[in-house]
């Protein structure tokens, strides 16, 4: 295996139970936003041996160790109009690979871009943005991933993932934001709070995709103490805050996930 994925500290158990029930929610490590769209998306995997060392048919057997994901990434891709990047790298090696995936036909197609040290890196990853960052480290960077060092050193982090999104057969039906609350209940967790303030960076980009793809998009809010989410519409972002669609927030139970995303899949192909 050339490449590992890491798994985030928290596991999400939303996805964990709808992926394990055949609702195939797939996640993208990053996509990029400039001006008011989206530019790229992107993926990385940290490699077992030197990328210089990484072959062709390395990728594509690495592709097909999570076949439905990559084909669902490049749908997204495509409906997009936007490349889809993969980057190997390995610990404490200053050589990032980058390789250009998509499909032709039924087939991967793999692309080498090229190999970078990480300030050249930063420097092509900043060609795809609108936001760098100036200010130290925050508590905790010390366990970042040594990309996300090499990057932050260069004040150009990693953008900035999407959580989750679901392909119905030709269509992307609906793009996904989790938030997970520690301090509150559910039911008393405002995602609008703190909109235009801290999380100022974090809607923007999930605008523009929304608005690219023309499909449903839901913030899910949860906790790892409880087995009931709630589940808002999404309409827009601007200067005046979070905007959703319904004010009336939804309160799914886990048993209910299934049937909730079903109709969702279900509703997407009979408007195709």
């Amino acid at each position: 295996m050339i490449g590992n994925l890491r798994s985030p500290e928290v596991e999400n158990w939303v996805i964990e139970f709808l992926i394990s029930n055949r609702i195939r929610i797939t996640t993208l490590e990053g996509y990029s936003f400039k001006g008011k769209s989206i530019t790229g998306l992107f993926e990385r995997a940290e490699s077992n041996v030197e990328v210089s060392a990484i072959t062709e048919e390395d990728v594509r057997n690495f592709l097909l160790q999570r076949e439905e994901d990559w084909r669902n990434r490049c749908l997204l891709s495509k409906k997009i109009g936007v490349p889809l990047y993969l980057i190997f790298w390995k610990d404490n090696i200053d050589s990032f690979r980058i390789y250009r995936i998509s499909i032709d036909g039924n087939n991967f197609v793999v692309d080498e871009i090229e190999t970078l040290g990480g300030e050249n890196l930063a420097k092509w990853l900043a060609e795809f943005k609108s936001i760098n960052v100036t200010k130290g480290w925050m508590r905790g960077e010390e366990r970042l991933a040594f990309i996300d060092k090499c990057l932050r050193n260069h004040n150009v982090p990693w953008p900035g993932n999407l959580d989750g999104f679901i392909s119905c057969g030709k269509s992307i039906c609906c793009i996904i934001e989790f938030s997970r609350t520690k301090k509150k209940p559910v039911k008393d967790h405002d995602i609008r709070k703190y909109a235009t303030t801290e999380d100022k960076n974090r809607w923007p980009p999930f605008n523009a995709l929304k608005e690219t793809l023309g499909c449903k998009a839901l913030i899910i809010l949860w906790s790892s103490d409880e087995e009931t989410v709630k589940i808002q519409e999404f309409n827009n972002f601007n200067s005046s805050g979070l905007h959703l669609i319904d004010e009336n927030e939804r309160y799914v139970k886990k048993g209910e996930l299934l049937n909730y995303f079903k109709r969702i899949c279900t509703d997407s192909k009979q408007g195709q």
